[in-house]
């Protein structure tokens, strides 16, 4: 039950008006493409279900923690404030601190608090860029973005989904393993038990590849959340940009309208 709501607050915060400009597809459009969901959020089912087998696969585990060891002897944990804060060019305004969350794939990366809710802490990633070989430019997210994910999380995904799931277990951080093993500070994620959304640029097969038609829109991994203790649901930062100016394209047409 506990991974079922975290995976429906996941769909949920997918679903919001701010990852795709839905309102500019009339419903019929939709209803007639088979693969229409696919199409539009990506192999989304597909990547919780070996997300979940991992989490199972103890000789996976075993290379995981090693990994996440080797990693955390070369790191600097003390916690900092985000690289953009305050800056000419920053697209935020609220800088809650840097910390290093594991992303998928398992390696350290800077996450920056950016919107605080009643039931959500969302963090974004410091880095959404893509390999140095890559000429796509870096993904945007603003502060709009996120005040705006975090509201809708608060008022209809979250009072909606424990409804009718029941809240998820509460993780606060202060069980980390990898505080435990030595490999973060004493604390280091300790905090409340809201949960955590990292705000980030999947390394998915559309990052590796620009051909590639489809990316993970989002995910919630138990590994992630046995490693941090804390309520972690992942969501990708592809065509926000896009989609925000969409959507505030269609907000302007339907005011004119009325």
């Amino acid at each position: 039950m506990k991974s079922k709501i975290l995976s429906i607050l996941t769909t949920g915060a997918m679903a919001l008006s701010l990852f795709a400009p839905v309102a500019a597809v009339p419903e019929a459009d939709a209803a007639t493409t088979a693969n229409w969901d696919i199409e539009r959020y990506g192999d989304r089912v597909d990547i919780d279900g070996r997300l979940d087998q991992l989490s199972k696969d103890e000789e996976f585990l075993k290379k995981a923690e090693q990994s996440i060891k080797e990693q955390a002897k070369g790191i600097q944990f003390g916690e900092t404030a985000g690289s953009e804060s305050g800056s000419a060019d920053s697209t935020f305004t609220n800088d809650g601190g840097t910390k290093k969350f594991l992303n998928r794939n398992l390696k350290f990366k800077d996450f920056t608090l950016r919107s605080v809710g009643e039931n959500v802490e969302i963090w974004v990633a410091n880095d959404l860029g893509f390999k140095t070989d890559d000429p796509r430019p870096a993904h945007v997210v603003t502060q709009e973005q996120v005040d705006k994910l975090r509201d809708e999380f608060d008022s209809n995904i979250y009072p909606k989904a424990t409804e009718f799931f029941g809240t998820p277990d509460v993780h606060d951080g202060s069980k980390s393993p990898l505080a435990a093993w030595g490999n973060v500070p004493k604390g280091y994620y300790e905090g409340s038990d809201k949960v955590i959304m990292l705000v980030d640029n999947i390394q998915d097969d559309n990052y590796n590849d620009p051909n590639y038609p489809f990316f993970v829109a989002g995910f919630y991994w138990q590994t992630l959340e046995n490693y941090i203790d804390r309520n972690i649901i992942t969501i990708d930062t592809n065509s926000w940009e896009l989609a925000w100016k969409a959507r505030s394209s269609v907000q302007r047409s339907m005011n004119c309208s009325t």
